[in-house]
């Protein structure tokens, strides 16, 4: 330095201070975020998913989704040059065209009263990145000094996005991490969020979202809320086969032609309360409760269309007659107001399923606007019933269960006041919505429009609301957005996790395959709702047991023989099935009864009446299994808010790390009669580890970790 002249010298001077400036212009937060300010996003928006399309062809976004008064945004920009876009019909639409060109991520700033809003743009994984041998990147938490956040990475990502909220922030990317500084709050909410994506040479890594608390890093389950979605384990509750809390409002339907599994059985909203205050679902470890639906239900019975037509009563409560009546075989509002408070009272979450699909031909809104519902004979004379893919839209359940036409203005805001009375009136957490996909997407806009609105903006409470939909992971996909659902039931990562954990011959890599699957759709931290069964499915003890085979007709197998455990291995199995659920990302949910090993084929032999006393050794065992289970991920920021690195998938063995700052939590499943498994750990993982279940034995050996494992079972390692 000293040989350069002097005038040269002091222009690098100021080109290096001018770099510097700028750098450092770029790394921080041009302004604080104003959590007051109504016009912008509420919640973190979720990334807008760019398709493959030539440039000719434009796509279109609403932006209705992402903000909550659309008509103040001022402009729009990118730096992404592959990305031509511009607003449109009275600014409530985006219109991008993307090339080849165009990055994997992109970020798209958005003006409004000159305060900015960012919303990462993705376009979708090839399949050649889906197929690659290459080992998949890997971003993980590793700590923070003062106020700057590392995050570490097993190879050099090429780009890297970082928002807090819904800004994009600086960061800087180093040899061997990135530093990410934690911007100021100002009248922040209890929770804040930084998010982190990325890509390299070997494609995309898996996105962090982490929770801030106070400003910083959450790193203790005290600070958790009930309503920290990450943190919520969910209990299903069918109302009137679980807990028969008052007699005196039990009546069932006086029918011969209804079997007693077809009729009320005496379940009802005061048997839940009475069910939190005597402590069931604390000492089991369940903060939420999804209700089944309470709306009344017809008096009388009646037959399906499809063969053998049997009769049945309306005792699930799937056939409402009535918007704002709660059927009095499971009680009043009173009973209503004060489940939510007791629940409250013992920090726990209360979900009501809602039904906007249909309503029973006795509902008053059929019997004064039957041209509100759609068309049960098909044009070629079919009748339009349970088509449930062909005719998604428009089929009905049943020839007295009229499905609405939710395109109509009229319908859909009918229906959205119909659900925002629920949750308005009686303080409910959120929703489980039925039929999600049998829903144009137009009524899910409305509903969730309103309830950001009336009840997150101004009441300043959080909703959340699920769906439940059969099919694809792009078509369960397509409903998870900042306008509509907040999540999903994972349907595909259960159905093979069922299949593998209940079948010996079935393969663990299988499952790792589904987890990938469920990242690629659904981000590394979504709040899906990953099941272990439900009202429409039979048991898994049927099922892995052998009592219920997997190729016959499951529903008839209730019907035509006693369905009992027939081999008592399923209760291990079903142990693997909870521990895998309780290790994932996501909200684990327990169908009522799974806890202990309740047995059943299809419905309604799979919604018998729960049991709280006389278990056997075997039910006791998988209950106190169970409750470790909970208690161990709710107890664990790893489990719930961890990312998810798979370090071996074989048809015997199943290992993978759930990451968060200096908490590691390894899990391990043995489906056979593995002695030893050896796992190469990658140098972000490598320490000891110590059993959490008691089922396995660990040795560091350099990089391998050895584990001795007992048979046919599974564990948490924790370092």
């Amino acid at each position: 330095m000293s040989q350069v002249p002097f005038n040269q010298r002091l222009i690098l001077i100021i080109i290096l201070l001018f770099g510097f400036i700028f750098s450092c212009k770029n790394t921080s937060v041009e302004e604080k975020l104003d959590f007051n300010n109504r016009t912008a996003i509420t919640g973190i928006a979720s990334p807008i998913l760019l398709k493959n399309r030539t440039p000719e062809k434009e796509q279109v976004v609403l932006l209705e989704d992402y903000f909550n008064q659309v008509e103040v945004i001022d402009s729009i920009v990118s730096e992404d040059r592959g990305l031509v876009f511009s607003i449109k019909n009275n600014k409530s639409t985006l219109h991008i065209r993307s090339s080849k060109n165009a990055n994997l991520f992109s970020n798209i700033r958005f003006y409004l009263k000159n305060k900015r809003y960012d919303i990462l743009a993705k376009k979708p994984i090839s399949e050649t990145q889906k197929k690659s041998s290459n080992p998949t990147p890997f971003l993980y938490t590793m700590g923070e000094e003062g106020s700057v956040l590392k995050i570490g990475f097993s190879q050099k990502p090429q780009k890297v996005l970082v928002y807090f909220q819904n800004k994009l922030i600086g960061s800087t990317t180093h040899i061997d991490h990135i530093t990410i500084p934690i911007p100021p709050l100002s009248n922040a909410p209890q929770r804040t969020f930084i998010r982190v994506y990325a890509y390299g040479e070997n494609g995309v890594f898996n996105d962090l979202k982490i929770p801030l608390h106070e400003g910083q890093p959450l790193r203790n389950t005290d600070d958790l809320a009930r309503m920290d979605r990450e943190a919520m384990v969910m209990y299903f509750t069918l109302i009137d086969r679980f807990n028969n809390g008052d007699k005196s409002n039990d009546k069932s339907v006086e029918d011969d032609r209804l079997l007693p599994i077809q009729n009320y059985m005496g379940g009802d909203i005061k048997g839940i309360t009475q069910k939190i205050k005597d402590g069931f679902f604390k000492k089991l470890g369940v903060n939420t409760i999804w209700l089944s639906p309470i709306t009344q239900n017809p008096l009388g019975a009646y037959r399906e269309y499809p063969e053998p037509r049997r009769w049945y009563s309306g005792y699930h409560g799937y056939w409402p007659i009535s918007s704002s009546r709660i059927d009095f075989r499971f009680g009043n509002d009173a009973d209503l107001f004060e489940l939510v408070e007791v629940a409250h009272k013992n920090d726990m979450n209360i979900l009501l399923d809602f039904i906007c699909n249909h309503v029973h031909k006795e509902h008053p809104i059929y019997q004064n606007h039957p041209e509100w519902a759609t068309e049960v004979n098909l044009p070629d004379g079919t009748k339009n019933i349970r088509i449930w893919d062909d005719e998604r839209l428009t089929t009905w359940f049943d020839t007295f269960l009229p499905s609405l036409d939710l395109s109509k203005p009229e319908v859909i805001k009918t229906q959205a006041d119909s659900a925002f009375f629920w949750i308005k009136k009686f303080g409910l957490d959120g929703f489980r919505h039925d039929a999600t996909k049998h829903v144009p997407e137009e009524f899910w806009r409305h509903l969730t429009k309103k309830i950001k609105k009336e009840i997150i903006i101004e009441e300043g409470r959080p909703v959340y609301q699920i769906g439940e939909t059969f099919g694809s992971n792009e078509l369960i996909a397509s409903y998870i957005n900042s306008g509509e659902m907040d999540g999903q039931f994972d349907f595909n990562l259960h159905f093979t996790a069922r299949d593998v954990f209940a079948r010996d011959e079935e393969s663990l890599a299988k499952v790792a395959g589904a987890m990938e699957e469920t990242f690629q759709y659904f981000g590394h931290h979504a709040v899906m709702g990953n099941i272990t069964g439900n009202h429409d499915l039979p048991r898994f003890m049927g099922l892995a047991s052998g009592a219920v085979a997997f190729d016959e007709d499951q529903k008839e197998a209730g019907y035509n023989r006693k369905i009992e455990v027939k081999d008592k291995r399923a209760y291990n199995k079903l142990a693997k099935m909870n521990a895998f659920l309780m290790s994932v990302s996501g909200i684990p949910v327990i169908y009522y009864g799974d806890d202990i090993g309740m047995v059943g084929a299809g419905d309604p032999d799979n919604r018998r009446m729960m049991r709280f006393d006389n278990w056997s050794a075997e039910e006791q065992k998988l209950q106190a299994i169970t409750t470790k289970l909970i208690h161990a991920r709710r107890k664990s920021m790893a489990l719930m808010y961890g990312d998810t690195y798979i370090l071996k998938k074989e048809k015997n063995v199943l290992v993978f790390a759930r990451v968060y700052f200096d908490e590691t939590v390894i899990v391990v499943f043995n489906q056979g009669e593995v002695e030893e498994i050896n796992v190469e750990l990658p140098p972000f993982l490598q320490g000891n580890f110590t059993s959490k279940f008691g089922n396995s034995e660990t040795v560091l050996n350099k990089n391998i970790l050895q584990i001795k494992m007992k048979n046919n079972s599974f564990d948490y390692l924790i370092k």
